[in-house]
């Protein structure tokens, strides 16, 4: 790159920028504040549908049944069904 001209009446070259005039200066945070995310609302749990009496004899038996029979994998899934 050729050497600058000299302006009139100066003896030497203008001493060069070590950064550009739009940088931050090394005093500011290069972080910039940001809003947090937005949550949206949760849905709502559906609603199971009314069990009939009669379903809920049947899976307490069946339960019952399970837990004697020491099969605790199927008294678990009946146990969870049952609420």
């Amino acid at each position: 790159m050729p050497p600058l001209p000299l302006a009139a009446g100066r003896a030497t070259a203008p001493a060069p920028r070590s950064a550009p005039a739009h940088a931050p200066s090394p005093s500011t945070p290069s972080i910039r504040w940001a809003p947090p995310p937005r949550r949206l609302p949760r849905r709502a749990a559906p609603v199971p549908p009314a069990a009939d009496p009669a379903d809920l004899a049947d899976l307490r038996a069946a339960l019952e049944a399970a837990v004697d029979a020491e099969d605790y994998q199927k008294a678990a899934k009946l146990r969870d069904e049952l609420g």
